[in-house]
């Protein structure tokens, strides 16, 4: 029986670099407050998500209960596709949004909000899914 020897010699080079990352605002959105004013930081809390296939951003405000949806132009420019008010009495304060896309072949994706139950802060709250928004419909 013959056995064969080798030997691996392995050499691993490591570097560092050192670095500052400069982020330059290229733009920013206004968005609505209470009296339907744009203002920048119009609300007591927002949630953004951002759907990449189709290349809108969904932004979710608690007060004023409100959805904003922009498209990003290729250079980033935000224009506004929609605005939607929600009645916090009937449909509860919005908490947060997620774009959804299943990986199945021919699945329909979905945007979902969870809301605060409106009765009771305490109380369990709810996800409600719609449809995302979609160029020439």
């Amino acid at each position: 029986m013959k056995m064969l020897r080798s030997s691996c010699l392995t050499l691993l080079f490591a570097s560092t670099a050192l670095a500052y990352v400069i982020l330059k605002p290229k733009a920013y959105i206004r968005l609505n407050d209470e009296n339907g004013a744009k203002t920048i930081n119009a609300s007591t809390q927002n949630t953004v998500d951002f759907d990449y296939t189709t290349n809108i951003l969904y932004v979710v405000a608690k007060e004023p209960a409100r959805l904003t949806a922009f498209t990003l132009a290729v250079d980033g420019t935000p224009t506004q596709l929609l605005e939607h008010s929600f009645n916090p009495n009937l449909e509860g304060y919005p908490l947060d949004i997620e774009i959804c896309r299943p990986q199945v072949l021919g699945a329909s994706p979905r945007v979902a909000i969870s809301f605060v139950n409106p009765s009771s802060r305490s109380a369990d709250g709810r996800v409600v899914f719609f449809q995302p928004l979609a160029f020439g419909s």
